[in-house]
């Protein structure tokens, strides 16, 4: 199974109902999780945040529209959630969005000699992502980011000073 390209599949389907009830599509994850295959949705409202009502709302408004797809060639459950603490980061708007914070970032090929890098986000320049990490300044091409996700602060100065 090409779980990339089902869930593109799943993006095109859910987005329109998403951005229906006001929300937008943050991530999309369809994993096998203890023995059963999981299709996970993270939902958002910029600048509200969102609720377990939304999450409900949203679950409920989906499950009809991805029965009638089919799409899923298995039994799966849905999960709809907020993006949390840890909230990834997949678009471009996303890396303009929130720049200042501080991310994990792991890319698909190597730059210089890792594939991943953590430190505050600076933004989206010319389709590059760049991260301060201390005194270095990273360029990272956006089209080489396999994953990034927002860490909270305290666990990102934790680790800081590990090193």
């Amino acid at each position: 199974m090409d779980i990339a390209a089902l869930l593109e599949n799943v993006e095109k389907i859910v987005n329109p109902v998403v951005e229906s009830l006001g929300l937008e599509l943050i991530e999309r994850e369809f994993i096998l999780d203890q023995g059963r295959w999981i299709l996970r949705l993270y939902i958002d409202r910029e600048g509200k945040g969102v609720t377990i009502d939304d999450c409900e709302t949203v679950s409920r408004a989906l499950e009809p529209v991805l029965d009638v797809e089919d799409i899923i060639p298995q039994k799966y459950f849905l999960e709809v959630s907020s993006p949390g603490i840890d909230r990834p980061l997949r678009r471009p708007k996303d890396f303009e969005r929130f720049a200042g914070s501080f991310v994990k970032l792991d890319t698909n090929e190597k730059l210089g000699d890792r594939h991943h890098f953590s430190g505050i986000l600076k933004g989206l320049r010319n389709n590059q992502i760049v991260l301060q990490e201390g005194e270095q300044e990273w360029q990272i091409p956006f089209e080489s980011l396999k994953k990034a996700k927002i860490r909270s602060e305290e666990l990102w100065q934790q680790k800081q000073k590990r090193k």
